[in-house]
């Protein structure tokens, strides 16, 4: 619930997951980190999404992210 998550599209080979508010980047907003330092922190915390979706023999594509500005989170799983 905290990461206001809506599932887009699920199929057997892709899972579409927008998320409208991400903890992570207002915890960082809150320490005063700049939007570069924000989006390499994101980046770095993408890394276990990117490791679940290698678990399942996918990966993961990003659309709008919220620590790039945007007002949600497009996280593409897709095999």
């Amino acid at each position: 619930m905290i990461f206001e998550m809506k599932i887009v599209k699920s199929t057997d080979n892709e899972l579409w997951i927008d998320f409208g508010y991400c903890p992570l980047v207002a915890a960082w907003q809150k320490l005063d980190c700049n939007d570069e330092e924000i989006a390499r922190l994101c980046d770095i915390a993408m890394e276990g999404d990117r490791g679940i979706a290698q678990s399942f023999g996918g990966k993961l594509e990003l659309g709008e992210t919220i620590s790039n500005g945007h007002k949600k989170c497009q996280l593409r799983f897709k095999k």
